[in-house]
């Protein structure tokens, strides 16, 4: 079987820090935070801060697109997200409709569950006809098939906090086998629910803290727990013999993809689990461990996880480590979204020799011979990195990507 070099054309998203590259890339330079406090989390609300969670990552968004007003008005905000930024990425791709045509262009996703919470207090006799469908995970691709007139392969994935990173892998791996030309590849979540920011908050997940600034702290030994966040992000993934005959500019390759289960608990992560990701999507890719320049970790700001990052770091790499950080303190927590917005925070990282603070990390637990960058971006020649996700059941995701 052919095996094709796959490159990534176009970038776009929806981030509680804005909604464009050069946007969004300015303020994590000045080290600004999505995260703020929410009205939600208020105690006047009856609910209090045991069970609400204070902060969250928002967005100011208002969908812009041709859509007709009826659709419009049914999509759920993650469908909305999702298209947003599939438009924004179509355009930093240089791709005109004509041209989404004539590729056969296709679209995996990455996405979560919805509960319909926005519906909860409206009887169901009140309710619009087509209320439930925002249940069903696949309808963000249908409506950027509507808008965009994307008629080619599709699907959905919904792993937790790994869905959109499954999406760009398995666009990946469907290029290099030729099967596929193009496709966009990411995913959209959005759950500032009831139903959601309680659940996390009872399961000790969400931090209870009411300072936004300070909230979201990777790898920091004060950290308890994540900060919700919602958002979106594409990327366009092609052949590089297809981008070059169009002449697309290339922003960098995706050269493996590696999958791993803990076999260990469903909310507790392990580091075997995440090291055998990393190392599978090494070899996927051919890429030796030592040649890897920096690690965007899954760092959630939770005691467990960000120790089996570390832990995993270590049992992969010897001697010097790449540098590691995580992004989440600028983003919150955006879920199925995540993998998505990080893949292009390491193509823009490989692009500008830039490698992002962590915020908010002053007093780093057990980073011994873990080279975490601290309260100061790092400046540094860059080749490899590194994108590293893991999920509720224990899904773990590595992803490689080298400069262009």
């Amino acid at each position: 079987m052919a095996c094709h070099d796959v490159v990534v054309t176009g970038i776009g998203w929806q981030t509680a820090l804005g909604d464009t590259v050069t946007e969004v890339w300015s303020k994590i330079g000045q080290g600004e935070t999505g995260i703020d406090r929410i009205p939600l989390a208020d105690p006047a609300s009856g609910y209090g801060v045991n069970v609400w969670a204070p902060c969250a990552a928002q967005l100011q968004f208002q969908p812009t697109f041709r859509l007709a007003k009826k659709q419009l008005r049914s999509m759920s905000r993650t469908s909305q997200l999702f298209v947003a930024a599939c438009l924004n990425t179509l355009v930093d791709a240089g791709l005109t409709p004509e041209q989404i045509q004539d590729t056969r262009m296709g679209v995996l996703m990455g996405t979560g569950g919805s509960l319909c919470d926005e519906f909860a207090s409206t009887d169901l006799d009140a309710r619009s006809p087509s209320w439930f469908l925002n249940t069903y995970p696949n309808l963000p691709a249908a409506y950027l098939s509507l808008v965009a007139n994307i008629t080619g392969y599709s699907t959905t994935i919904v792993n937790a906090c790994v869905s959109s990173s499954m999406a760009i892998g398995q666009a990946f791996r469907l290029i290099r086998s030729g099967e596929e030309e193009c496709l966009l590849a990411g995913g959209s979540d959005s759950r500032m629910t009831p139903s959601y920011l309680s659940g996390f908050s009872r399961l000790g997940m969400h931090t209870p803290s009411v300072e936004a600034n300070t909230a979201m702290r990777p790898f920091d030994a004060q950290r308890n727990g994540f900060v919700i966040g919602e958002g979106a992000a594409a990327l366009l993934l092609e052949s590089e013999r297809h981008a070059k005959a169009r002449g697309a500019n290339i922003l960098g390759y995706v050269r493996g993809f590696g999958v791993s289960m803990d076999a260990y608990r469903l909310t507790d992560p392990h580091a075997d689990g995440k090291a055998a990701a990393m190392a599978r999507a090494l070899r996927d890719g051919q890429v030796d461990a030592g040649t890897i320049d920096y690690i965007n970790a899954h760092g959630t700001s939770t005691q467990a996880n960000d120790l089996a990052d570390l832990e995993a770091i270590r049992q992969l790499f010897t001697g010097t480590t790449p540098w590691v950080n995580s992004s989440k303190s600028l983003f919150g927590h955006t879920l199925a979204a995540s993998g998505a917005i990080e893949s292009i925070i390491c193509l823009l990282s490989l692009q500008q020799g830039h490698i992002h603070a962590n915020r908010n990390l002053d007093q780093p637990d057990n980073h011994a011979d873990v080279r975490l960058v601290g309260s100061l971006p790092q400046n540094t020649s860059l080749r490899y990195s590194l994108n590293n996700s893991s999920a509720i059941g224990g899904c773990n995701t590595s992803l490689v990507f080298e400069k262009a």
